[in-house]
Protein backbone atom coordinates (compact mmCIF):
# COMPACT_ATOMS: atom_id res chain seq x y z
CA UNK A 1 0.00 0.00 0.00
CA UNK A 2 1.39 3.40 -1.09
CA UNK A 3 1.41 5.69 1.98
CA UNK A 4 0.89 8.71 -0.31
CA UNK A 5 -1.97 7.21 -2.34
CA UNK A 6 -5.18 9.30 -2.11
CA UNK A 7 -8.52 8.30 -3.61
CA UNK A 8 -11.23 10.93 -4.03
CA UNK A 9 -14.78 9.63 -4.42
CA UNK A 10 -17.62 11.66 -5.95
CA UNK A 11 -20.69 10.91 -8.01
CA UNK A 12 -19.64 12.55 -11.30
CA UNK A 13 -18.31 15.80 -12.70
CA UNK A 14 -20.91 18.30 -13.91
CA UNK A 15 -20.13 22.00 -13.54
CA UNK A 16 -20.84 22.54 -9.84
CA UNK A 17 -19.21 23.80 -6.68
CA UNK A 18 -18.45 20.43 -5.06
CA UNK A 19 -17.21 19.02 -8.35
CA UNK A 20 -14.84 21.96 -8.85
CA UNK A 21 -13.44 21.34 -5.37
CA UNK A 22 -12.91 17.63 -6.09
CA UNK A 23 -11.02 18.32 -9.31
CA UNK A 24 -8.99 21.11 -7.75
CA UNK A 25 -7.95 18.94 -4.80
CA UNK A 26 -7.08 15.99 -7.05
CA UNK A 27 -4.94 18.14 -9.31
CA UNK A 28 -3.12 19.85 -6.44
CA UNK A 29 -2.45 16.58 -4.59
CA UNK A 30 -0.94 15.16 -7.78
CA UNK A 31 1.25 18.23 -8.28
CA UNK A 32 2.64 17.66 -4.78
CA UNK A 33 3.76 14.15 -5.67
CA UNK A 34 0.87 12.06 -4.38
CA UNK A 35 -0.66 9.16 -6.25
CA UNK A 36 -4.23 10.30 -6.87
CA UNK A 37 -7.26 8.41 -8.12
CA UNK A 38 -10.43 10.36 -8.88
CA UNK A 39 -13.13 7.70 -8.43
CA UNK A 40 -16.44 8.50 -10.11
CA UNK A 41 -19.67 6.57 -9.78
CA UNK A 42 -20.37 7.72 -13.33
CA UNK A 43 -17.46 9.25 -15.20
CA UNK A 44 -19.20 11.98 -17.11
CA UNK A 45 -19.51 15.74 -16.81
CA UNK A 46 -18.28 19.09 -18.03
CA UNK A 47 -15.32 19.15 -15.64
CA UNK A 48 -13.81 15.85 -16.79
CA UNK A 49 -11.50 17.70 -19.19
CA UNK A 50 -10.08 19.76 -16.31
CA UNK A 51 -8.58 16.74 -14.54
CA UNK A 52 -4.75 16.82 -14.53
CA UNK A 53 -3.08 14.10 -16.68
CA UNK A 54 -1.29 12.73 -13.61
CA UNK A 55 -4.62 12.06 -11.88
CA UNK A 56 -5.98 8.60 -12.63
CA UNK A 57 -9.72 8.72 -13.33
CA UNK A 58 -11.62 5.59 -12.30
CA UNK A 59 -15.13 5.21 -13.73
CA UNK A 60 -17.27 2.77 -11.72
CA UNK A 61 -19.92 3.10 -14.45
CA UNK A 62 -22.98 3.22 -12.20
CA UNK A 63 -25.82 5.70 -12.61
CA UNK A 64 -26.45 5.81 -8.85
CA UNK A 65 -23.83 6.08 -6.12
CA UNK A 66 -25.71 3.45 -4.09
CA UNK A 67 -25.20 0.91 -6.88
CA UNK A 68 -21.45 1.53 -6.92
CA UNK A 69 -20.73 -0.18 -3.58
CA UNK A 70 -19.59 -3.59 -4.95
CA UNK A 71 -17.47 -2.01 -7.68
CA UNK A 72 -15.97 0.49 -5.22
CA UNK A 73 -15.06 -2.41 -2.91
CA UNK A 74 -13.34 -4.21 -5.82
CA UNK A 75 -11.44 -1.03 -6.65
CA UNK A 76 -10.27 -0.63 -3.05
CA UNK A 77 -9.07 -4.26 -2.97
CA UNK A 78 -7.17 -3.79 -6.21
CA UNK A 79 -5.65 -0.33 -5.73
CA UNK A 80 -5.42 -0.22 -1.90
CA UNK A 81 -5.24 3.59 -1.40
CA UNK A 82 -4.11 4.85 1.99
CA UNK A 83 -7.08 7.21 2.34
CA UNK A 84 -10.49 7.68 0.73
CA UNK A 85 -11.88 11.23 0.65
CA UNK A 86 -15.58 11.50 -0.19
CA UNK A 87 -17.48 14.60 -1.30
CA UNK A 88 -21.27 14.82 -1.24
CA UNK A 89 -23.96 13.19 0.89
CA UNK A 90 -24.39 9.90 -0.96
CA UNK A 91 -20.65 9.52 -1.57
CA UNK A 92 -20.04 10.16 2.14
CA UNK A 93 -22.46 7.42 3.21
CA UNK A 94 -21.07 4.91 0.70
CA UNK A 95 -17.51 5.74 1.80
CA UNK A 96 -18.36 4.80 5.38
CA UNK A 97 -19.80 1.50 4.11
CA UNK A 98 -16.53 0.94 2.26
CA UNK A 99 -14.65 1.37 5.53
CA UNK A 100 -16.82 -1.28 7.21
CA UNK A 101 -16.12 -3.89 4.54
CA UNK A 102 -12.53 -2.87 3.78
CA UNK A 103 -9.92 -5.58 4.34
CA UNK A 104 -6.98 -3.19 4.65
CA UNK A 105 -6.31 -0.28 6.96
CA UNK A 106 -8.29 2.26 4.94
CA UNK A 107 -8.61 5.75 6.37
CA UNK A 108 -11.92 7.37 5.39
CA UNK A 109 -12.45 11.12 5.45
CA UNK A 110 -15.81 12.56 4.43
CA UNK A 111 -16.66 16.18 3.70
CA UNK A 112 -19.80 18.24 4.29
CA UNK A 113 -20.48 21.04 1.82
CA UNK A 114 -24.00 22.14 2.76
CA UNK A 115 -26.18 23.02 5.68
CA UNK A 116 -27.66 19.55 6.01
CA UNK A 117 -30.69 20.60 8.07
CA UNK A 118 -31.82 22.93 5.29
CA UNK A 119 -30.79 20.40 2.65
CA UNK A 120 -33.04 17.76 4.18
CA UNK A 121 -35.93 20.27 4.33
CA UNK A 122 -35.56 21.58 0.79
CA UNK A 123 -34.08 18.87 -1.39
CA UNK A 124 -36.52 17.05 -3.66
CA UNK A 125 -34.72 13.70 -3.63
CA UNK A 126 -36.65 10.73 -2.24
CA UNK A 127 -34.13 10.25 0.57
CA UNK A 128 -34.30 13.84 1.86
CA UNK A 129 -36.22 12.98 5.02
CA UNK A 130 -33.68 10.27 5.85
CA UNK A 131 -30.67 12.60 5.74
CA UNK A 132 -30.49 13.30 9.52
CA UNK A 133 -30.80 9.57 10.24
CA UNK A 134 -28.04 8.77 7.72
CA UNK A 135 -25.76 11.36 9.29
CA UNK A 136 -26.38 9.93 12.76
CA UNK A 137 -25.85 6.34 11.69
CA UNK A 138 -22.97 6.56 9.25
CA UNK A 139 -20.98 9.79 9.56
CA UNK A 140 -19.47 8.82 12.96
CA UNK A 141 -17.94 5.75 11.25
CA UNK A 142 -15.55 8.00 9.30
CA UNK A 143 -12.08 8.64 10.69
CA UNK A 144 -12.46 12.37 10.16
CA UNK A 145 -15.07 14.79 8.85
CA UNK A 146 -14.27 18.05 7.06
CA UNK A 147 -16.87 20.85 7.08
CA UNK A 148 -16.48 23.78 4.71
CA UNK A 149 -17.56 26.46 7.20
CA UNK A 150 -18.08 26.98 10.91
CA UNK A 151 -21.85 27.16 10.42
CA UNK A 152 -21.89 23.88 8.49
CA UNK A 153 -19.90 22.27 11.29
CA UNK A 154 -22.30 23.54 13.97
CA UNK A 155 -25.28 22.30 12.00
CA UNK A 156 -23.78 18.83 11.56
CA UNK A 157 -22.86 18.65 15.25
CA UNK A 158 -26.45 19.54 16.14
CA UNK A 159 -27.67 16.63 14.01
CA UNK A 160 -25.02 14.21 15.30
CA UNK A 161 -22.81 15.17 18.26
CA UNK A 162 -20.70 12.04 17.64
CA UNK A 163 -20.00 13.17 14.09
CA UNK A 164 -19.31 16.71 15.30
CA UNK A 165 -16.53 15.44 17.57
CA UNK A 166 -14.70 14.12 14.50
CA UNK A 167 -15.02 17.38 12.60
CA UNK A 168 -12.56 19.98 11.35
CA UNK A 169 -13.34 23.16 9.43
CA UNK A 170 -11.38 23.73 6.23
CA UNK A 171 -12.46 26.44 3.82
CA UNK A 172 -12.79 25.39 0.20
CA UNK A 173 -9.75 25.64 -2.10
CA UNK A 174 -11.02 28.32 -4.44
CA UNK A 175 -8.47 30.96 -5.41
CA UNK A 176 -5.50 30.04 -7.58
CA UNK A 177 -3.53 31.59 -10.43
CA UNK A 178 -6.07 30.32 -12.96
CA UNK A 179 -8.86 32.69 -11.86
CA UNK A 180 -7.06 36.00 -12.62
CA UNK A 181 -5.75 34.56 -15.88
CA UNK A 182 -9.22 33.54 -17.03
CA UNK A 183 -10.70 36.81 -15.73
CA UNK A 184 -8.50 38.69 -18.21
CA UNK A 185 -9.84 36.82 -21.24
CA UNK A 186 -12.04 38.92 -23.54
CA UNK A 187 -15.77 38.61 -23.00
CA UNK A 188 -18.05 38.61 -26.02
CA UNK A 189 -21.37 39.56 -24.43
CA UNK A 190 -22.60 42.91 -25.87
CA UNK A 191 -23.95 44.15 -22.52
CA UNK A 192 -20.54 43.72 -20.91
CA UNK A 193 -18.77 45.36 -23.84
CA UNK A 194 -20.93 48.51 -23.81
CA UNK A 195 -20.16 49.55 -20.20
CA UNK A 196 -22.81 52.30 -20.27
CA UNK A 197 -25.45 50.37 -18.28
CA UNK A 198 -24.58 48.43 -15.10
CA UNK A 199 -24.78 44.65 -15.40
CA UNK A 200 -25.79 42.41 -12.50
CA UNK A 201 -24.61 38.81 -12.66
CA UNK A 202 -26.17 35.68 -11.14
CA UNK A 203 -24.19 32.44 -11.30
CA UNK A 204 -25.27 28.93 -10.35
CA UNK A 205 -27.52 25.97 -11.06
CA UNK A 206 -31.10 26.93 -11.87
CA UNK A 207 -32.59 25.01 -8.94
CA UNK A 208 -34.89 25.90 -6.02
CA UNK A 209 -31.92 26.12 -3.63
CA UNK A 210 -30.42 29.05 -5.56
CA UNK A 211 -33.76 30.93 -5.55
CA UNK A 212 -33.16 32.84 -8.77
CA UNK A 213 -36.87 33.69 -8.80
CA UNK A 214 -36.10 36.03 -5.90
CA UNK A 215 -33.25 37.61 -7.86
CA UNK A 216 -35.57 38.25 -10.82
CA UNK A 217 -38.23 39.87 -8.64
CA UNK A 218 -35.67 42.00 -6.80
CA UNK A 219 -34.07 43.04 -10.09
CA UNK A 220 -37.47 44.04 -11.54
CA UNK A 221 -38.15 46.11 -8.42
CA UNK A 222 -34.75 47.82 -8.55
CA UNK A 223 -35.11 48.52 -12.27
CA UNK A 224 -38.01 50.83 -11.57
CA UNK A 225 -35.44 53.18 -10.01
CA UNK A 226 -32.23 52.36 -11.91
CA UNK A 227 -31.49 51.21 -15.44
CA UNK A 228 -29.61 47.91 -15.34
CA UNK A 229 -29.30 44.53 -16.99
CA UNK A 230 -29.11 41.03 -15.55
CA UNK A 231 -27.16 38.07 -16.91
CA UNK A 232 -27.69 34.64 -15.36
CA UNK A 233 -25.09 31.92 -15.96
CA UNK A 234 -26.11 28.33 -15.37
CA UNK A 235 -28.42 25.48 -16.29
CA UNK A 236 -31.00 23.54 -14.33
CA UNK A 237 -34.52 22.24 -13.99
CA UNK A 238 -36.04 25.64 -13.27
CA UNK A 239 -35.10 27.23 -16.57
CA UNK A 240 -38.66 27.12 -17.93
CA UNK A 241 -40.13 28.54 -14.73
CA UNK A 242 -37.62 31.39 -14.73
CA UNK A 243 -38.37 32.20 -18.37
CA UNK A 244 -42.06 32.45 -17.46
CA UNK A 245 -41.25 34.70 -14.50
CA UNK A 246 -39.15 37.00 -16.72
CA UNK A 247 -42.07 37.33 -19.14
CA UNK A 248 -44.56 37.96 -16.32
CA UNK A 249 -42.34 40.68 -14.85
CA UNK A 250 -41.94 42.37 -18.24
CA UNK A 251 -38.14 42.42 -18.08
CA UNK A 252 -37.37 40.20 -21.06
CA UNK A 253 -35.33 42.89 -22.82
CA UNK A 254 -33.14 43.36 -19.75
CA UNK A 255 -32.45 39.76 -18.64
CA UNK A 256 -30.35 37.13 -20.39
CA UNK A 257 -30.62 33.51 -19.26
CA UNK A 258 -27.27 32.83 -20.82
CA UNK A 259 -26.85 29.18 -19.85
CA UNK A 260 -23.64 27.37 -19.00
CA UNK A 261 -20.26 28.94 -19.79
CA UNK A 262 -16.80 27.39 -19.47
CA UNK A 263 -15.30 30.56 -18.05
CA UNK A 264 -17.55 32.55 -15.69
CA UNK A 265 -14.59 34.57 -14.40
CA UNK A 266 -14.39 36.87 -17.42
CA UNK A 267 -18.07 37.68 -16.84
CA UNK A 268 -17.43 38.39 -13.15
CA UNK A 269 -14.47 40.62 -13.96
CA UNK A 270 -16.60 42.75 -16.28
CA UNK A 271 -19.87 42.78 -14.35
CA UNK A 272 -20.89 45.63 -12.05
CA UNK A 273 -22.16 43.31 -9.31
CA UNK A 274 -22.52 39.60 -8.53
CA UNK A 275 -25.65 38.67 -6.55
CA UNK A 276 -26.34 35.42 -4.71
CA UNK A 277 -29.98 34.81 -3.76
CA UNK A 278 -29.76 31.32 -2.25
CA UNK A 279 -31.99 29.82 0.40
CA UNK A 280 -29.09 27.81 1.85
CA UNK A 281 -25.47 26.99 1.01
CA UNK A 282 -22.34 25.52 2.61
CA UNK A 283 -19.51 27.85 1.67
CA UNK A 284 -20.68 29.45 -1.60
CA UNK A 285 -17.78 29.41 -4.03
CA UNK A 286 -19.40 31.98 -6.31
CA UNK A 287 -18.96 34.75 -3.71
CA UNK A 288 -15.27 33.96 -3.29
CA UNK A 289 -14.71 33.74 -7.04
CA UNK A 290 -16.42 37.09 -7.58
CA UNK A 291 -14.20 38.73 -4.95
CA UNK A 292 -11.15 37.13 -6.59
CA UNK A 293 -12.20 38.78 -9.86
CA UNK A 294 -12.49 42.15 -8.10
CA UNK A 295 -16.28 42.26 -8.44
CA UNK A 296 -18.48 43.54 -5.58
CA UNK A 297 -21.11 41.16 -4.21
CA UNK A 298 -24.51 41.16 -2.52
CA UNK A 299 -25.83 38.00 -0.87
CA UNK A 300 -28.68 36.62 1.14
CA UNK A 301 -27.62 35.93 4.72
CA UNK A 302 -28.44 32.27 4.30
CA UNK A 303 -27.08 29.31 6.21
CA UNK A 304 -24.24 28.67 5.74
CA UNK A 305 -21.19 30.60 4.61
CA UNK A 306 -22.02 34.08 3.27
CA UNK A 307 -21.70 35.77 6.66
CA UNK A 308 -18.30 34.09 7.19
CA UNK A 309 -17.02 34.99 3.73
CA UNK A 310 -18.25 38.59 3.88
CA UNK A 311 -17.29 39.08 7.56
CA UNK A 312 -20.70 40.24 8.76
CA UNK A 313 -21.10 42.55 5.76
CA UNK A 314 -17.60 44.07 5.69
CA UNK A 315 -16.88 42.69 2.21
CA UNK A 316 -20.38 42.83 0.75
CA UNK A 317 -23.99 43.48 1.71
CA UNK A 318 -26.06 40.76 3.41
CA UNK A 319 -29.87 40.70 3.28
CA UNK A 320 -32.47 38.42 4.87
CA UNK A 321 -33.30 35.25 2.95
CA UNK A 322 -36.33 35.71 0.71
CA UNK A 323 -36.61 39.48 1.23
CA UNK A 324 -37.25 40.92 -2.22
CA UNK A 325 -37.33 44.56 -1.11
CA UNK A 326 -34.12 44.29 0.92
CA UNK A 327 -32.30 42.57 -1.93
CA UNK A 328 -33.43 45.22 -4.43
CA UNK A 329 -32.28 48.01 -2.10
CA UNK A 330 -28.90 46.36 -1.45
CA UNK A 331 -28.31 45.90 -5.18
CA UNK A 332 -29.19 49.54 -5.86
CA UNK A 333 -26.88 50.78 -3.10
CA UNK A 334 -24.01 48.55 -4.24
CA UNK A 335 -24.33 49.79 -7.82
CA UNK A 336 -24.24 53.39 -6.59
CA UNK A 337 -20.95 52.92 -4.75
CA UNK A 338 -17.35 52.95 -5.93
CA UNK A 339 -15.49 49.73 -5.13
CA UNK A 340 -11.78 48.91 -4.84
CA UNK A 341 -11.17 45.71 -6.85
CA UNK A 342 -7.74 45.10 -5.29
CA UNK A 343 -9.20 45.20 -1.80
CA UNK A 344 -11.75 42.56 -2.78
CA UNK A 345 -9.07 40.38 -4.36
CA UNK A 346 -7.01 40.51 -1.16
CA UNK A 347 -9.96 39.20 0.84
CA UNK A 348 -10.37 36.30 -1.60
CA UNK A 349 -6.80 35.16 -0.86
CA UNK A 350 -8.00 33.89 2.53
CA UNK A 351 -9.58 31.07 0.49
CA UNK A 352 -6.48 30.15 -1.51
CA UNK A 353 -5.95 26.68 -2.92
CA UNK A 354 -2.48 26.42 -1.36
CA UNK A 355 -3.74 27.06 2.18
CA UNK A 356 -6.65 24.63 1.84
CA UNK A 357 -4.54 21.86 0.32
CA UNK A 358 -2.05 22.10 3.21
CA UNK A 359 -4.91 21.69 5.68
CA UNK A 360 -6.53 18.84 3.74
CA UNK A 361 -3.27 16.88 3.63
CA UNK A 362 -2.82 17.32 7.38
CA UNK A 363 -6.21 15.63 7.87
CA UNK A 364 -5.92 13.00 5.13
CA UNK A 365 -2.38 11.85 5.90
CA UNK A 366 -1.64 12.89 9.49
CA UNK A 367 1.37 10.57 9.76
CA UNK A 368 2.97 11.58 6.46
Amino acid sequence: MDSKHIAIFIRYLPMGGIQKIAVRLANEFAKRGHTVDLVLAKGKGALADDVHPEVRTVDLNKNRVWFAVPVLWEYLLRRRPRVLLALGLTANVVATWAKIISVHNLRVVISVHNNMSRYSDNDSMWYSKYIPLSINLFYPLADKIIAVSEEVMKDMANISPKAGRKGSVIYNPVVNSEIPQKAEEPVSHPWLEEKNVPVVLGVGRLTPQKNFDLLLRAFARMKKERDARLIMLGEGNQCGQLESRIEALGIGNHVDLHGFVDNPYKYMANASLVVMSSRFEGLPTVLIEALACGCPVVSTDCPSGPREILKDGKWGRLVPVGDEAALAEAMDEALAETHDPERLRRRAQDFSVEKAVDEYLDVLLPDA
